[in-house]
């Protein structure tokens, strides 16, 4: 939950207009943290898919805890804002990829 919330926290921070032109390119992956996060996220997602397909609660909730360390690196290693928009644009695609999944399930800020 502490993972989905960070992510939040975030991309609220954003308009939608700016969220809007993001896109991700992998061949722009600068950091090994960045690296992590996209292949959690690429293991995870199909997971998490059939998990949901199959309403396996305990399955999505699994999957997506195992995004946790990947994000947590991720917010240690790099600073999300960076100047250079095309990194910019790399992590906070990585950031709505997160997102994405987390949502697939509810929205976890509301959590409390």
């Amino acid at each position: 939950v502490l993972s989905a919330v960070r992510v939040n926290n975030i991309l609220n921070k954003l308009s939608a207009e700016e969220l809007a032109v993001v896109s991700l390119d992998t061949d722009a992956l600068a950091t090994d943290a960045e690296k992590l996060l996209l292949g959690a996220l690429e293991a995870q997602s199909p997971v998490v898919n059939d998990a949901l397909a199959r309403h396996d609660w305990k399955a999505v909730c699994e999957a997506l805890s195992k995004l946790s360390p990947a994000i947590s690196r991720f917010f240690d290693d790099v600073m999300v804002m960076d100047e250079d928009p095309v990194v910019r644009g790399n992590r906070l695609a990585l950031l709505l990829r997160s997102k994405a999944l987390f949502d697939s399930i509810g929205d976890f800020a509301l959590m409390k």
